[in-house]
């Protein structure tokens, strides 16, 4: 059988084995969203594409509603079609402290944290996508997560992982990848809130490709350092999002930034501007920073929504332009 195939089958009994148990109560939801998206960057690509498809299971252990438990897969492009595991995991929840244990996304990046269906923008920004800790891999690892949350103004999350990324078997080189995110909320005057961040993450790593860092050629060995600051400024009408991450990789750094703002016009339709730039360690690569704009219509809140952006990066070399029509369906 083919790693896919092996991927495929593990994320099916996966679903089917959480699934089984717990409806007996009648506990489990099921849910999923659709991403379909033309796009063209004016030069060597343009057409349509299934940006993704995503199928989730939740559910309440019948003996203790403080048991929780998820596993989603996904299918995207970049899997040839394929059933891919996404998320894996077990949470458990106290009033003021939780609990999570399997394969999921480190607490590290606000940006990351947020769910696709709710972002305003068509796409992670560059730096959230090369810098965070488990970027070879989707985002995702294994290890545990502890929150606290003791009050409504601050939240404090550590975590020990594999450091190898998700749908790994194990962690033969015996150095974990350990991530702390504490973050800080304040409510405002006029219903504005304000949100504080920041997040950190190490491993000493030995012989490994960061591709997204380096390229593909290059592999890296000694002290991975990584961190960032996150910000969002939140009104019923408006939304300011803004985020600095930095890899410190040995003696080299990559780092990067991006800066959103959404505006509703009314209540179905929104406008966004961002700036974006990315820095990373790979010379074939254009480090110029990227501005772009868009307009949402929500059809449905975040369940159904069009959206269209457009961005344009130059340099010494040449002006790129990319613009991206998308449709998003969210179902549960």
């Amino acid at each position: 059988m083919t790693r896919a195939g092996q991927i495929t089958s593990v994320a099916f009994a996966a679903l089917n084995a959480l699934a089984a148990p717990i409806a007996i109560r009648a506990q489990t939801t099921w849910g999923g969203y659709l991403q379909t998206r033309f796009n063209t960057d004016y030069r060597s690509t343009t057409g349509f594409s299934m940006r993704r498809a995503k199928l989730y299971t939740t559910g309440i252990a019948p003996f203790d509603a403080k048991l929780s438990a998820r596993v989603q897969a996904i299918f995207r492009w970049q899997n040839a079609g394929t059933l891919t595991l996404q998320d894996a995991y077990v949470d458990y929840h106290l009033p003021r402290v939780s609990f999570r244990a399997g394969q999921f996304v480190p607490a590290f990046s606000l940006q990351r944290l947020q769910s696709d269906a709710v972002m305003p923008v068509v796409e992670r920004a560059l730096a959230v996508d090369a810098l965070i800790p488990s970027a070879e891999t989707y985002a995702r690892d294994l290890g545990v997560q502890l929150s606290l949350h003791p009050s409504s103004f601050w939240q404090l999350s550590i975590g020990a992982f594999n450091g190898n990324g998700g749908n790994q078997s194990g962690n033969n080189d015996r150095q974990l990848l350990y991530v702390a995110r504490p973050t800080f909320h304040v409510v405002m005057r006029d219903s504005v809130r304000l949100h504080l961040g920041m997040a950190f993450a190490y491993r000493h790593k030995s012989g490994v490709t960061l591709k997204k860092i380096f390229g593909t050629t290059k592999t890296f060995s000694g002290d991975d350092f990584r961190w960032g600051g996150e910000l969002l400024l939140s009104s019923p009408r408006w939304n300011l999002q803004a985020e600095y991450l930095e890899a410190d990789v040995g003696a080299e750094q990559a780092f990067g930034y991006y800066i959103l703002g959404a505006l509703a016009i009314n209540r179905t339709n929104e406008m966004v501007g961002l700036v974006e730039q990315l820095n990373d360690l790979n010379p074939a690569t254009n480090d110029a920073a990227w501005y772009g704009a868009g307009w949402n219509h929500y059809f449905a809140e975040n369940k159904c929504k069009l959206q269209i952006a457009g961005r344009t990066q130059s340099s010494a070399a040449h002006t790129q332009f990319a613009t991206t029509v998308q449709f998003q369906l969210y179902v549960h």
